[in-house]
């Protein structure tokens, strides 16, 4: 399968990493800056450079186009794919919202080639063993779900020019992700929310940014799911530098209460995933046991990556695909809605 990728730099050199380790060979590059893709060639090994994306659509030696670019611009491009009839990978979020979400999910009803989304933290072994076991902890009724980014950064978290408009214009932060730390590590969270407890049926939402920011950095949800669960949900741009499990500054953990035990999943720093692996523990009220499963390292974008061309080949289903790229997108336009109004707002 070669690979058509729009947008040289940024999540991009992940994904190309990940095509290299996979030998799947990237044809062309799309960008409207030459400067960039020449900046990062020897990420992307032979391939060409395109101006534009209808001159990397039009070539028919590229089978996958991976939408590698800035969130407002997903859909938009995701149509144009579709019109040249390329298999699909999406960054995440999928799209800016939840109302373009459903547009985008009756555009894609019926399309004969694979679409799938980036939320690349469903492929660590670590997610996989805990889905498996997730049954011997019995009913979930509580959950504690959480996204902490910090690491080294100098200065006050609080006043970072990246979230700051300035000229009239959106800050970077907001032009890239469409918002704060909801869209950025909470996106990934709130799938794993979803892979793990289904879908929700209310949310009461906080959120909270500085007052020269225009992204939030700090979301805190209450969400009810439809079986029952309580989920605490927060994101949040963090101030330390050395807490988490590695103490590098990633404080990122999924702990679900069950009927009969407890599931924890500790993540690890999301673009260097050669450092350490997900650490999971079980506790069980049967055995009165706690049980660490520690894993290889293992790059979950070469594993994503993997996993798609397979649908590729096969025809086979992409997932994460359109329906929990929707999942997500909605969830996050419910949250802010709630945040903004004051009120709990039902699914």
């Amino acid at each position: 399968m070669n690979i058509g990728i729009i947008g040289a730099g940024g999540i991009s050199l992940l994904h190309a990493s990940a095509y290299r380790a996979l030998k799947m060979p990237i044809v062309a590059v799309a960008d409207l800056s030459r400067a960039a893709f020449d900046r990062n060639r020897e990420q992307y090994g032979d391939a060409i450079y395109c101006s534009t994306t209808a001159e990397m659509l039009a070539d028919p030696n590229v089978d996958i186009v991976d939408i590698c670019v800035n969130t407002r611009f997903h859909a938009d491009l995701v149509r144009q794919a579709t019109g040249a009839n390329k298999h699909i990978f999406c960054e995440k979020t999928m799209t800016e919202s939840g109302e373009r979400a459903a547009e985008l999910v009756a555009h894609l009803q019926g399309y004969g080639k694979c679409f799938q989304v980036g939320y690349m933290k469903r492929f660590f072994p670590a997610t996989r063993k805990a889905v498996e076991l997730l049954p011997e902890i019995g009913q979930p009724f509580s959950a504690y779900i959480r996204s902490y980014q910090g690491g080294p950064r100098g200065g006050d978290p609080y006043d970072d020019n990246g979230w700051k408009p300035r000229d009239g214009k959106p800050s970077p932060v907001r032009t890239s992700a469409c918002g704060g730390m909801l869209n950025m590590a909470g996106s990934h969270m709130l799938d794993l929310m979803g892979l793990f407890l289904g879908e929700p049926e209310s949310v009461s939402a906080l959120c909270w940014m500085p007052a020269a920011y225009d992204a939030e950095t700090n979301s805190h949800a209450l969400f009810r799911q439809k079986n029952g669960c309580i989920v605490h949900f927060e994101a949040a741009l963090s101030p330390y530098s050395c807490n988490g499990e590695w103490g590098d500054g990633w404080d990122e953990c999924v702990r679900i209460n069950g009927t009969r035990g407890t599931l924890e999943l500790f993540y690890t720093l999301w673009n260097k995933p050669s450092r350490n692996a997900p650490l999971l523990r079980v506790y069980s009220e049967d055995t009165k046991t706690h049980t660490e499963y520690r894993f290889p390292i293992a790059d979950p974008f070469a594993l994503e990556m993997a996993a798609f061309a397979e649908c590729c080949r096969t025809g086979s289903k992409a997932v994460p695909g359109v329906a929990e790229g929707y999942y997500v997108d909605k969830i996050i336009s419910a949250v802010y809605e709630s945040a903004d109004r004051g009120e709990t707002v039902r699914f």
